[in-house]
């Protein structure tokens, strides 16, 4: 049997039947997490899941039907998490341009140490996390934090005037994320270059002035 001290026992404690959906989902995430730490990605089983929660194996398989699942469930939430993040220290920012270039040097230098980013580049899974990310619910992730600052740039088709719609320009912030961060420059190490850097490509550009 698998080491699972330490573990949160949702069975024990409240009763698989007590507990709501979204907790139990969140507990099962976590036990994700735990599990690919100490045994990889590959050998990570939905027992490995179950035990580690506390639950089922069944209670695991009606929310995740397999390892696949499990994983692309861990990294949403992991986005959805950094964005919220990034969003919570931009309040003050008033423009599509400035949110984007600011909110990509958060991820990029901040978010870029959580441990959670670092699971996954140790476990050679990075890539399978964009594409995650490039689906429509990871994609909305971003869109749900800048949206207010480009609905009032958009015509009534949801545009900007060079074309490129929310879900364009989210993609193109998380394919800059992620190749920056798993193939890191040296030229752009230094905060400010970067910021120089990517105001030269959004400003005017990915965002028109306005």
């Amino acid at each position: 049997m698998r080491n699972t001290a330490g573990a949160a026992n949702l069975r024990g404690l409240l009763g698989e039947r007590n507990v709501s959906n979204q907790h139990l989902r969140e507990a099962i995430l976590d036990a994700v997490e735990q599990c690919f730490a100490q045994y990889g990605l590959q050998k990570t089983t939905l027992a490995d899941v179950a035990e580690r929660a506390g639950v089922s194996r069944m209670t695991v398989y009606r929310h995740f039907k397999d390892r696949k699942a499990l994983f692309d469930g861990a990294s949403l939430r992991n986005i959805r998490r950094h964005w919220a993040e990034i969003a919570a220290q931009l309040t003050h920012v008033e423009r599509l341009d400035e949110w984007l270039i600011e909110g990509m040097l958060l991820y990029q230098f901040d978010i870029a140490s959580d441990p959670r980013v670092q699971l996954y580049l140790d476990l050679g899974a990075f890539d399978d996390g964009l594409a995650v990310s490039q689906t429509e619910v990871g994609l909305q992730a971003a869109i749900c934090q800048f949206e207010h600052l480009f609905n009032p740039l958009a015509d009534a088709q949801g545009r900007l005037s060079n074309g490129l719609d929310a879900y364009q320009l989210a993609e193109w912030v998380h394919r800059n994320n992620h190749s920056l961060l798993r193939y890191p420059s040296d030229r752009l190490a230094d905060r400010e270059v970067r910021r120089r850097w990517l105001s030269a490509q959004i400003c005017g550009g990915l965002v028109p002035a306005h």
